[in-house]
């Protein structure tokens, strides 16, 4: 029952793509990414990678180089979002907030990105409530826009 209620109020939200959640990828990925935290930016804990990260999209690699620096996934410091929400997804999040940046390699179209961390939390099963894994997905479609290109991969986040 609770699936249902999801599928009903998820299809009635303007321009949420239910049908298109990124069934057609596969992310996958054999290691834990080695991070390390260096501080806080905007409230949200900040790690930064201490070696390169490989992952794949379907069979194409992508790599994280050392360095990168990322919040993991951003979730506003709202009581019951961050009850709710916060920590969770933390290596979708990572490979998101990678392609997010406007000289990641590949260069992915926003959508994509988005796709990619459904299919890295669909991957990872975190979160392990599926109810959560779509309501972060409708988060960063209806709400990420404003972060899209808009740092480097080289921006040092603190």
């Amino acid at each position: 029952m609770d699936y249902v209620y999801d599928v009903l109020v998820l299809s009635c939200l303007a321009n949420f793509r239910l049908d298109k959640m990124g069934d057609t990828l596969k992310v996958y990925f054999s290691i834990r990414p080695e991070t390390t935290p260096v501080g806080g930016f905007q409230g949200r804990k900040v790690r930064k990678f201490t070696e390169d990260f490989i992952f794949f999209i379907d069979d194409k690699r992508v790599m994280i180089p050392k360095g990168f620096q990322t919040d993991c996934s951003s979730v506003p410091r709202l009581p019951l979002l961050w009850l709710i929400f916060g920590d969770e997804g933390e290596i979708a999040g990572y490979c998101h907030d990678y392609l997010y940046r406007i000289d990641s390699v590949p260069q992915v179209t926003k959508l994509y990105a988005d796709d990619v961390f459904w299919a890295a939390m669909e991957f990872t099963k975190d979160p392990k409530r599926k109810w959560k894994r779509r309501w972060m997905y409708f988060a960063v479609v209806e709400f990420g826009a404003g972060s899209y290109h808009k740092k480097e991969v080289e921006d040092k986040l603190c």
